[in-house]
C-alpha cells in the first residue's frame, strides 16, 4: 500500500472524528446531549449486515463502540469518535476475544 493511500485514509478518519466531535460540541452549546439514534438491540446470534461501527455490550454488560468487519468484532472503545477513527486501520483488525456480543446499529448514516 502506498504512503499517499495511507495519508488519504488518515485524513478521512480524522475528518470523521472532527465531524463527530463538532456534532457533540454543537449539542453541548444547545444544552443537549448528543446521542445518535440507534436501532433496537440484537442478540449475538444475529450478526450485522453491514460493516462499520456498532454499539455493543461486552461480557460485563459495559456499553462500547466496536467495529464489525463482516466476520468479527474488534476490541471496543467508549468513545464513538475513536471507533470511527479506527475504521480501516490496523486497530480494527485487533479482534476482540469475545465475539458473542449483543449489538445495536445507527438509524442514520454517521459522517
Amino acid at each position: 500500500m502506498s504512503t499517499d493511500h495511507n495519508i488519504n485514509q488518515d485524513l478521512g478518519w480524522r475528518k470523521r472524528q472532527i465531524a463527530l466531535d463538532q456534532k457533540a460540541e454543537n449539542a453541548r452549546e444547545l444544552g443537549l446531549d448528543y446521542e445518535p439514534s440507534m436501532t433496537d438491540w440484537f442478540p449475538p446470534h444475529i450478526k450485522p449486515v453491514h460493516k462499520g461501527v456498532y454499539l455493543v455490550k461486552d461480557l460485563f454488560w459495559n456499553t462500547l463502540y466496536s467495529n464489525w468487519d463482516g466476520k468479527s468484532w474488534s476490541v471496543g472503545s467508549v468513545y464513538l469518535s475513536s471507533a470511527f477513527a479506527a475504521l480501516g486501520s490496523d486497530y480494527r483488525h485487533r479482534k476482540s476475544e469475545h465475539q458473542n456480543k449483543n449489538w445495536c446499529g445507527f438509524t442514520e448514516k454517521q459522517t
